[in-house]
């Protein structure tokens, strides 16, 4: 069985996902605040007060929802040909720690945008489940070859790596 050559991709442009999530929040705004003018026209006044206060923190709630979904971190993304890695990056591209090995499975695939679910390969207080949005934007020459990466038959565990 032949699997896919190394590959090593920094992930940096979050563009399609900031927007889908900025996209989502306005709607469920929206939704919320539309429910609240048809209920407003019927209520009483002294229930449309907490109501309101209600509605404005479910809100808030999105908001911040919205904004601790939209914040993505720049990550570096490898394969060597046995086995998938992440690396966080800080703002100006260097290393923030250790590699970490683990799993990647593909959750959403639309062409040109993918939500990737990395597992890392030990469990820790601190080690968990990492959501990575990749656009085809920014990483045009690699993308055929990620993908191809990402959809290839893993190796067996005691197979020699794939020649880079």
């Amino acid at each position: 069985m032949r699997t896919s050559p190394a590959i090593d991709v920094e992930l940096t442009r979050f563009g399609v996902w900031r927007t889908a999530i900025a996209l989502l929040a306005a709607a469920a705004l929206a939704a919320v605040w539309a429910w609240w003018s048809t209920l407003n026209t019927s209520q009483p006044r002294n229930s449309g007060i907490a109501l309101l206060a209600a509605l404005v923190t479910l809100s808030l709630v999105i908001i911040a929802l919205a904004a601790s979904l939209s914040s993505v971190r720049c990550t570096a993304l490898r394969w060597n040909g046995q086995s998938w890695s992440i690396q966080r990056m800080r703002r100006n591209l260097a290393a923030a720690g250790e590699p970490l090995a683990g799993e990647i499975v593909v959750a959403i695939d639309l062409g040109l945008w993918m939500l990737l679910r990395f597992e890392p390969a030990t469990r820790g207080a601190r080690l968990r489940i990492v959501w990575l949005p990749v656009q085809r934007g920014g990483i045009e020459a690699q993308w055929h070859a990620l993908r191809c990466a990402l959809y290839s038959p893993r190796p067996a565990p005691n197979a020699e790596p794939a020649p880079p």
